[in-house]
């Protein structure tokens, strides 16, 4: 499993929006849709952080992602991963 990387959130969710990572990191208080991301790009999104820690998002937290700001994302996301690792149990 890929360890848990920031930097790599902000690739995953830059390409998918065709813009710079570095504009994700300084704007964290945004949701995806105010950076531009409709829910095909937010669908999208989940699978690539599935695939990339090899965690399940179901489509009920999918869809929870959508009003999230990027910060709360990010935070979602250590939470799974550390899940999945079985790490807090």
């Amino acid at each position: 499993m890929t360890e848990f990387n920031e930097q790599e959130i902000y690739k995953i969710i830059a390409e998918k929006l065709g813009i710079e990572p570095e504009k994700i990191a300084d704007n964290l208080e945004k949701t995806l849709v105010d950076m531009g991301a409709d829910s095909l790009d937010i669908e999208e999104m989940s699978m690539d952080f599935e695939d990339k820690y090899n965690i399940s998002i179901n489509n009920e937290e999918a869809g929870a992602i959508n009003p999230l700001n990027t910060i709360n994302i990010v935070r979602y996301l250590r939470k799974k991963i550390k899940e999945k690792a079985g790490v807090g149990r």
